[in-house]
């Protein structure tokens, strides 16, 4: 993570440089991209290009407007840091903050974004006849995409890009300014993108402050000592002439690939600053296969800070976590070469676990505020008791199959005769829904003869109610009808299975009251009551403690006869704490908490978890949005109430859907919610 302070005065820091009256050949072109805040790195390579004779093009065109925007932004989050440890009212230091990320929002929306304006850029210079040298990219960076004050741009997107500019790719050297971009893994991608590169040069660690000269040095070094460092074949010749020219490799994380070739000898070389030490060596990815011991070694040390046994502490700027990112992002490529995979989003996220759960308490405040509200109401009896009337009608239904069974031993001829009736008395109800003029506007998307639904994903909230019923009654009639020909096809065949489901629902009900019963007494326990991670929860929990308290209510979701109100709460807090605390399904910016929190691709908001919009995408999860609920759940009714066509199929007065009280929005909790110590 490159970090930033305010540029003073430009003026000052560019007048330094002595003046360079070269002459300019216009047609070669170096492309500085900026997604931050990186004026005085701009200007030293202004002056490097002008020293090689080349032109320098910036994106964005106007960085310089910048500079005040983004001046305001950094003093005044200063400001707003330097109160809050000193724990005073921080109103105006916010106002202020807020008033210049505004400021500096409105400029950026007022341009195109990074990758359209680079596109651009590449079409001027394709159009005016010149050829793309060399290519810098200044930000911060996190696996190959850069962000930060002026816009975000991945190595992705410029790949798309570069296949459209390939006759003006003559690109011999990158350089790439932010934290871990020199990692063997970033040297492999970038070498597809530029297939005529030379030098690649980066970091493989945390990157220098963009103010600092020897930051500035590297660059210049590079750009200007490119064509005699590559001459240097031989591994100790590269090793000297890089030790006396190139004075950022002793100073900084820096790293870099090279081939180099000096008319009768090539080599490709890396210089890496961790571990092996600071020395060229040759790049060769076939060293991979010594790596998998060490690669096994790092997987389980993540696991142990991902899972909580081993907790994250507050400062990772240095420390074994740390240490373990920069490992891995070294030896990343080989993660992948031996399919070892090193879990580098997760490292990262837990490198920044302050941040992320400082983001995720403020942008959900409300919703928390909400779901505090609502589970203060939550008391172990009332889901005792919510549990015990859910107990009597799975009694109800175990006696309904009871009595099935008896029924069609004793007289097979009347049991078909009632299952046909029961088909026939529903089958009737179910074409007055479909015909019912207030289904209109749904009715076409839900196949009547199974509740198979096909139509879109974003279906109007008001509509969701009646997709609902038409669903539930065209499963339910699915059931019917296939109960009534099953038992008069094979009366003894049914005999058979409802006695199979018989003793899969009592063994069923045991385990459940067995399960129920560990469940109370470890909730009964201080330590293991549910509590809302909110900014104040968070703030004095470990990570263990979070993802276990996540753990306890979805135990609770399992339980029958939770009020909905609380049941929904509880469903959005596993929801959205596993998405964003423990599987870090977070923007790139939650890295670090400025008081202003970008929102995230997918938000999980409480209100769609009360609208009750879980059908979606094939019935799945309780209730919920389509891509939570519909995507997660398992599209299948609770077993203790055999709902929907699991029921249906057994047949009985208890059925599913309409008879019964599982129903489509009962879902399979187990499936509906992912346990959180798995990815």
């Amino acid at each position: 993570m490159k970090k930033l302070i305010p540029v003073a005065t430009l003026l000052v820091s560019i007048g330094a440089h002595a003046q360079c009256n070269k002459k300019v050949d216009p047609n070669k072109v170096i492309l500085f991209i900026d997604t931050n805040n990186s004026e005085l790195e701009i200007a030293t390579t202004e002056k490097a290009a002008c020293e090689r004779g080349e032109r320098l093009m910036v994106v964005p065109k106007n960085h310089k407007e910048y500079i005040k925007y983004t001046n305001a932004v950094i003093a005044s989050t200063k400001k707003v840091e330097r109160c809050r440890t000193a724990k005073t009212d921080c109103t105006s230091a916010n106002a202020e903050y807020e008033k210049a990320q505004q400021e500096l929002d409105k400029l950026s929306r007022s341009n195109k974004n990074i990758s359209k304006q680079t596109q651009e850029a590449l079409a001027e210079i394709k159009n005016s006849g010149a050829k793309l040298q060399n290519l810098t990219i200044s930000g911060h960076d996190g696996g190959g995409h850069f962000g930060g004050y002026k816009g975000d741009f991945g190595r992705q997107e410029l790949a798309a890009i570069m296949k459209n500019f390939k006759d003006i790719n003559e690109v011999k050297s990158v350089l790439l300014l932010g934290c871990y971009t020199g990692v063997p893994k970033e040297i492999i991608e970038w070498k597809h993108i530029f297939p005529e590169v030379k030098i690649i040069a980066g970091y493989d660690g945390s990157a220098p402050l963009s103010d600092k000269p020897a930051g500035h040095q590297y660059i210049s070094d590079i750009l200007l000592k490119e064509k005699s460092l590559l001459k240097n074949a031989e591994q100790k010749k590269l090793q000297s002439y890089a030790k006396q020219n190139i004075q950022g490799l002793t100073q900084m994380n820096a790293a870099m690939y090279v081939y180099c070739s000096d008319g009768t000898k090539e080599g490709e070389f890396y210089y890496g600053s961790l571990k092996e030490g600071k020395a060229f060596r040759p790049f060769d990815i076939n060293e991979c296969e010594g790596k998998r011991n060490q690669i096994e070694e790092l997987i389980s040390k993540v696991n142990q800070y991902y899972s909580g046994e081993l907790e994250v502490p507050k400062n990772t700027a240095s420390g074994e976590l740390r240490q373990i990112y920069n490992e891995a992002r070294r030896i990343e490529h080989c993660g992948e070469i031996l399919q070892m995979e090193l879990n580098l989003n997760a490292v990262f996220n837990l490198l920044f676990y302050e941040g992320a759960k400082q983001n995720f308490a403020n942008y959900y405040k409300d919703d928390l505020a909400e779901a505090e509200k609502i589970l203060s109401e939550f008391k172990l009896e009332d889901m005792e008791k919510g549990f015990n009337e859910a107990q009597e009608k799975q009694n109800k239904f175990i006696e309904s199959i009871r009595a099935e069974i008896e029924s069609l031993e004793k007289n097979p001829e009347a049991a078909v005769a009632a299952e046909q009736k029961k088909l026939e008395e529903f089958t009737k109800k179910r074409d007055a829904l479909f015909n019912d003029p207030k289904f209109a506007r749904v009715k076409s998307y839900i196949n009547p003869e199974n509740g198979a639904y096909n139509g879109p994903m974003d279906l109007a909230e008001n509509l969701v109610p009646l997709a609902q019923e038409l669903m539930n009654s065209a499963m339910t009639y699915s059931a019917l009808k296939y109960t009534a020909e099953a038992v008069k096809a094979n009366p003894q065949g049914m005999v058979l299975a409802k006695r199979q489901v018989l003793v899969s629902e009592e063994n069923n009900q045991k385990n459940q009251i067995l399960a129920f019963q560990q469940l109370k007494e470890k909730l009964a326990k201080p330590e293991n009551k549910v509590w809302v991670p909110t900014a104040k929860n968070l703030s004095s929990k470990t990570r263990k403690e979070t993802l276990a308290n996540i753990h306890n209510a979805h135990a609770i979701l399992s339980v029958e006869g939770l009020p909905a109100k609380q049941r929904q709460a509880l469903s959005w807090m596993v929801q959205a704490s596993s998405a964003h605390l423990g599987y870090f399904q977070n923007p790139f910016s939650w890295h670090e908490f400025t008081g202003r929190t970008e929102d995230p691709q997918f938000p999980i908001r409480l209100k769609d978890y009360t609208s009750g919009q879980g059908y979606m995408g094939g019935g799945g999860g309780y209730v919920g949005p389509a891509y939570y609920g519909g995507y997660t759940g398992s599209g299948y009714p609770s077993p203790m109430g055999m709902g929907g066509i699991a029921g249906g199929m057994m047949g009985g007065a208890t059925t599913g859907g309409y008879y019964g009280d599982g129903g489509i929005d009962e879902a399979d909790e187990d499936n509906a919610y992912s346990d959180e110590s798995e990815e």
